[in-house]
């Protein structure tokens, strides 16, 4: 039996490569499994972040706490950005693993599955990569927030104003805005507050739509190795 639970091997040419190309493709999978549980809980960390950084602002000024929580989300999202790229690494991995090897003279049901279970991986790896893209952006600068201020301060008023940047990002420019603008402390507070719900909403959608990739992953799998058994 092969390590993946199929068939007894065979010393033939052609049916080594299928052992290959089957035993890639589920080890692909597999990794990519680990990486989906890995993402999953980055972003429940980022959420609970989130919400610690939402009871600190209700708090009242002055309040020490209010500080460190805002510290302590900063370290974490650089954290963060260098879990990504080790992600990332591995994902440029899975995509040599399972790149598209002609699946000819494989039993038609194997076959079939593994075109599947690519399909699965390509459209993860996708989905992952831009999730990446998505938590690794770079913490903001001093410098650069200065410049973003007043249009923040514009869309939480009600200016029709587009910022092009991510719900990361512009959690990240309201937090180094407060303090730092003109307006009063609640304008500043009122200005996070809105980015972070904006942050939590979209967690809980990629939230959802890692936990739909996850069980898809896991059956694909499971119906790969129950068909190589057979």
């Amino acid at each position: 039996m092969d390590k993946h639970g199929g068939g007894v091997a065979s010393s033939h040419p052609t049916s080594h490569r299928h052992e290959e190309w089957i035993d890639g493709v589920l080890d692909g999978s597999l990794r990519l499994i680990d990486g989906c549980g890995i993402l999953r809980e980055v972003m429940s960390q980022i959420k609970e972040h989130v919400r610690e950084l939402q009871s600190a602002l209700w708090r009242r000024k002055g309040d020490s706490s209010t500080e460190s929580s805002i510290a302590e989300y900063a370290c974490f999202r650089k954290k963060v950005k260098k879990d990504a790229k080790k992600v990332m690494a591995e994902l440029k991995q899975i995509d040599k693993q399972t790149g598209g090897s002609p699946l000819l003279g494989l039993d038609h049901h194997v076959s079939l599955v593994i075109r599947v279970l690519r399909e699965v991986v390509v459209a993860s790896t996708s989905i992952f990569h831009s999730l990446i893209l998505f938590i690794s952006v770079s913490t903001l600068k001093p410098k650069a927030t200065r410049s973003l201020v007043s249009r923040l301060k514009g869309t939480v008023l009600g200016e029709d104003q587009h910022i092009n940047v991510n719900e990361l990002e512009s959690v990240d420019f309201a937090l180094h805005a407060m303090g730092k603008c003109s307006s009063s402390e609640g304008d500043g507070k009122q200005i996070a507050q809105k980015r972070l719900r904006s942050l939590e909403t979209s967690i809980e959608a990629v939230e959802n739509c890692l936990d739909c990739l996850f069980r898809s992953m896991i059956r694909a799998r499971a119906s790969l190795l129950n068909v190589v058994s057979l």
